[in-house]
């Protein structure tokens, strides 16, 4: 019998980037995603305006609870809690990012926080 419960582990991570005056969220989906600055014509999914931050910055690689993040080759690096990364690197909710020089971070995404966007792209038909 399901109950409708959603574990907590089956919950979408949302990527917190600490941009002024206020921080992106961008959620991630399962597989892989490109975050970068440059635009999504070019594959970008995880888009990140911002100097320090290449056009095709890092990989993240979400496979249900396991997200990795790999760098590819930017010119500022990305970090992951505190170390330079060169390689597939696995993350976790509290653990610290960079992008260059633009902190962010991990967090869960709470339903009542999906229920906004869904009635909005819904809007936009």
């Amino acid at each position: 019998m399901t109950s409708g419960f959603q574990p907590i582990y089956k919950m979408p991570l949302r990527l917190l980037v600490d941009l002024a005056p206020r921080p992106l969220r961008l959620t991630l989906r399962e597989g892989e995603s490109i975050l970068g600055s440059g635009n999504p014509e070019t594959g970008i999914e995880l888009q990140v305006t911002h100097p320090s931050v290449s056009r095709r910055h890092a990989k993240l690689l979400l496979d249900g609870e396991e997200l990795l993040v790999e760098d590819l080759g930017s010119s500022n690096g990305t970090w992951v809690g505190g170390r330079r990364i060169s390689g597939p690197t696995p993350v976790s909710l509290v653990t610290a990012l960079r992008f260059g020089g633009v902190e962010a971070r991990l967090e869960r995404v709470e339903t009542e926080d999906l229920e906004p966007a869904i009635s909005l792209a819904g809007a936009e038909r």
